[in-house]
């Protein structure tokens, strides 16, 4: 009992635990919509749902992945269980605080996730100054947990007195895109040639002025979101958008020949492609904006995550071989995720049937987290 607790518990492969709170997180956030229209929650759940989607959700999986992932490229020792445990518990905080309708908690529990992260990734990054010099990109993992660290500190700050609009808008942006954005800009121009073609990324030519371009680009985002908020919504999403088509569409060009089977592949260079196009249709139809930007949340962001976990597990589950082929449950939870942002795109033109929309959208999300947890489980107990 011991040794298969301590399987899932592994300080070395935290992914294998912090993949399956994710998908717990995730079903927390999902689960609103379909209780609204039952008549169990009074009251709009848009702003749990977002809050819980981003800043525990999609940073489950960040912790997983930096988790696993740094102590193999720098040779830093992976984090302790003193740290697993931190980050365990206060991801867990962040929807229990929320859901209880404590924001402020919820808050302080996501500065403690990106503090304990932050203190790791830096601490890894500098060992890696010592052997190599880190791609160019990584400067963004920092710069993303500063956002995110400086967005929940507003939060909690400004919950003490009445604000303007903008000021939580703010926030709100640099707690959740900010961080998420910036996590993809820094770790896509590693992972898209390894999926791609299963080779690291060559040595970075130019290294210091790519870094520099790289934190040009950094500031431009969170230029980004104060143009949003103070001067103009669609130049402010117009700006992020071409940020990041600029950076994510130049490491996956459709032209590129494919050197390895396997469906998450295409799936993890597909979602690339919709990031952008959600934050650009956004700019190009203020008046659907949210709806719109479930492309890049939706077919974008979860897809990515649900290519990366797959991959991840697979590799590091003694399935290498897997890896190449396409299962049918990558293909069907694959599948559900687009009909989901397709519907939740749509339902703004669903008239008085909206909220439907929306519910059936998030049943659809639903069930793919459900067979992902599954896939995901089988292929770990058996590894």
């Amino acid at each position: 009992m011991k040794s298969s607790i301590s399987s899932w518990v592994s300080s070395r492969e935290p992914f294998r635990l912090f993949f399956l709170i994710g998908l717990g997180i995730a079903a927390a956030g999902l689960l609103p919509w379909p209780l609204v229209q039952l008549g169990w929650i009074r009251g709009w759940p848009g702003p749990l749902h977002a809050m819980t989607m981003m800043q525990g959700f999609l940073v489950a999986f960040a912790v997983g992945f930096l988790g696993t992932m740094l102590p193999r490229r720098t040779g830093a020792p992976p984090l302790s269980p003193p740290e697993l445990a931190l980050l365990s518990a206060a991801l867990l905080g962040v929807p229990i605080c929320l859901s209880i309708g404590s924001e402020r908690a919820g808050q302080l529990a996501y500065c403690l996730v990106l503090l304990t992260l932050g203190r790791y990734a830096l601490r890894s990054l500098r060992r890696t100054e010592q052997k190599q010099p880190p791609l160019p990109s990584f400067i963004w993992i920092p710069a993303g947990l500063l956002q995110g660290l400086v967005g929940a500190l507003l939060l909690f700050t400004l919950a003490l007195w009445s604000a303007p609009p903008w000021a939580y808008g703010l926030a709100r942006q640099l707690a959740q895109q900010g961080l998420v954005l910036s996590l993809v800009l820094g770790l896509a121009p590693m992972l898209a040639p390894m999926l791609w073609t299963g080779n690291a990324p060559p040595p970075p030519r130019h290294a210091a002025a790519q870094r520099a371009l790289q934190a040009g680009c950094a500031v431009a985002l969170v230029a980004s979101f104060v143009l949003e908020q103070v001067v103009s919504i669609p130049a402010g999403l117009l700006l992020r958008g071409v940020i990041c088509a600029a950076l994510l569409w130049r490491v996956t060009l459709p032209w590129q020949p494919r050197q390895r089977a396997g469906l998450h592949r295409v799936l993890f260079r597909v979602a690339l492609w919709l990031i952008p196009v959600g934050l650009l249709s956004a700019a190009a139809t203020p008046l659907h904006r949210v709806a719109c930007l479930h492309i890049t949340f939706v077919a974008g962001l979860m897809v990515l995550t649900f290519a990366t976990s797959v991959h991840v597990t697979l590799l590091h589950s003694g399935h290498e071989a897997e890896a190449e082929r396409s299962s049918p449950a990558v293909a069907t939870t694959a599948l559900l995720l687009y009909l989901a942002a397709a519907l939740r795109v749509g339902a703004d033109w669903l008239g008085m049937h909206f909220l439907d929309g929306l519910t059936t959208a998030a049943g659809l999300a639903l069930l793919a987290l459900l067979i992902w947890a599954v896939f995901l489980h089988l292929k770990l107990r058996r590894g």
